[in-house]
Formats: C-alpha cells, structure tokens, sequence
C-alpha cells in the first residue's frame, strides 16, 4: 500500500504540503510511504518495499504534545523487534 503522510512523525500536527507548520519538520519532497503490517496479539509482519520481516511489539509509548479545551494532540510510538 502507498499512503501519503497526514501528520507529521514528530509532533502530530497535520501537514501542509511537505513542512510541518507546526515543529518545522521538512519531508524531502514526498509524503508517501510504501508499507503494510499486519499485528495481532503483539505479533505480525511489516512489508517495506516488497521485502517483509517477521517482527514483535517490543514497546509502544503515547505522549500527549499538546492539550486545551478543544484538541488534544498525541503520538504514538512503537517499537517492533524482528523475530
């Protein structure tokens, strides 16, 4: 699957064209990722560019960035471990 990238990877915010307008973050031009993972239970695959790797969910992380009446922004981040 090719998905483009709706938000930025290190705060969240949604992106405007290839700059977060948020943290600055710049995106080289594209905002598509070739990707497909598939977990359950804490096990899955994840396919990158035809090449597929049995992995594990090692850690997963949320961090709140920002939050008021109205919106909250959060990450999350996962660690996978290849099996």
């Amino acid at each position: 699957m090719i998905a483009a990238i709706k938000n930025c990877i290190n705060c969240g915010a949604p992106l405007q064209g290839n700059r977060c307008e948020y943290c600055g973050t710049e995106y080289n031009g594209t905002t598509e990722v070739g990707f497909n993972a598939t977990i359950s239970s804490g096990k899955g695959s994840i396919t990158i560019d035809g090449d597929t790797i049995e992995v594990y969910v090692g850690d997963m992380e949320n961090t709140i960035l920002y939050a008021d009446e109205r919106i909250v922004m959060k990450k999350r981040k996962i660690t996978l471990i290849e099996l």
